[in-house]
């Protein structure tokens, strides 16, 4: 059976909201890091890092993130290099109606989870674990998460949406980073992006502003927004990159590739946030180029395994810790930590489809009308839309 004949399977390569084709390889790296971030927060919640050594090892969750930064900035680039740009209103749009409207299921669905299961700590569970246990609901702390607005308590329901509410404050400003990025040469944008860093780590240090959640201040988007221009600064470049990796010996690609893996993963046990995320970024950078360059890799990423984990990496990402708490909760130690873990990732995956098919889908399709809709109520809005 085509793709084309069955719509509604998320296999087929998609085109983005703006009509620019998607990249569905660049779509399966999100989907494999998310699906790290599982194993990494499993991991994290009981104590079993050392004992499952090779997967702790390409598991950890710092890089995916990073990687998922990058990718942002990449993709967000690519209606913006046509020679008709989208319109802000419209990408603002589309981009809180993409982001915004399935983070409310997630975190509603979170927000059940540990007010009706999770209704006590598990001193065999992991501080990690317990931060969000045990406590009762808040109105105020609801409301910060449902309108992310503030210094929010990312803590305490979904700790994995720190990384949203930088998505959505570097988004909203997207076009304006675009516009400055391209119009600069690549050191003086590295050099921005140091020193948005160094002052997110110059408040690490001396605490001007002290988030209520892991990551979640204003100072640390500075450094995010440094995460968002490197990969605007890949998407410029994709053709010379790709080109000249496609020039290199086949022994050089594997040793660069080797080296990326190495360095990706040895840069997540750096204390400092600013050598810990500049080296995965670096490795990331790499995965991007290699899946875009490489037949090879870009044929394995596209095929439907990875398609699907593509498609469903926002509903992974925005679940997977209400899975894990609600199994954990549930079932630990009744049942042994492998079945656990397995049950979690295929709990994951069950929740995530229709997630994606019945919620994001809407949403992005929710977003396309109310521009269609602005457009004809305004026409010098008017852009081109995907068929």
């Amino acid at each position: 059976m085509s793709a084309a004949a069955r719509p509604n399977m998320p296999f087929a390569v998609q085109n983005t909201q703006s009509g620019v084709q998607r990249l569905s390889e660049l779509d399966a790296l999100r989907g494999i890091a998310a699906l790290s971030v599982v194993f990494w927060h499993f991991f994290c919640a009981t104590y079993t890092l050392p004992g499952v050594w090779p997967i702790y090892w390409i598991s950890r969750g710092d890089g995916a993130v990073v990687l998922f930064f990058l990718l942002s900035g990449f993709v967000l680039s690519l209606p913006f290099r046509r020679a008709q740009k989208p319109d802000y209103l419209n990408f603002a749009i589309r981009r809180v109606c993409r982001i915004y409207l399935p983070y409310l299921a997630g975190i509603g669905l979170s927000i059940l989870v540990i007010t009706f299961v999770a209704m006590s700590k598990n001193p065999a569970l992991s501080p990690w674990f317990n931060q969000s246990c045990g406590i009762p609901f808040n109105g105020r702390i609801a409301l910060e998460h449902l309108f992310l607005i503030g210094n929010i308590h990312s803590n305490t329901y979904n700790n994995a949406i720190w990384s949203l509410i930088q998505e959505m404050r570097v988004s909203l400003l997207f076009p304006l980073l675009y516009w400055a990025v391209s119009r600069n040469k690549v050191i003086t944008n590295l050099v921005i992006c140091g020193v948005l860093s160094g002052i997110s780590e110059l408040n690490t240090r001396l605490s001007f502003e002290i988030s209520n959640g892991y990551q979640a201040g204003y100072f640390f988007t500075l450094h995010i927004t440094s995460l968002f221009i490197i990969g605007i600064m890949l998407a410029q470049y994709q053709e010379r990159l790709v080109t000249l990796y496609r020039a290199i010996p086949v022994a050089a690609k594997a040793f660069v590739l080797l080296f990326a893996l190495v360095l990706y993963r040895v840069s997540m046990e750096s204390p400092v946030v600013f050598l810990r995320d500049y080296g995965s970024a670096a490795g990331g950078a790499a995965f991007i180029v290699y899946a875009l360059g490489s037949g090879r890799i870009s044929s394995v990423l596209r095929k439907p395994v990875f398609t699907f984990l593509g498609n469903v990496s926002y509903a992974i990402y925005l679940n997977h810790l209400s899975v894990i708490y609600l199994l954990l909760s549930l079932c630990y130690p009744v049942l042994p930590l492998c079945p656990l873990l397995l049950a979690i990732i295929a709990l994951t995956l069950l929740v995530s489809y229709p997630f994606w098919r019945y919620i994001e889908r809407p949403a992005i399709s929710l977003g396309k009308y109310l521009v269609v809709r602005r457009q004809r109520i305004d026409p010098a809005f008017k852009e081109i839309m995907p068929s």
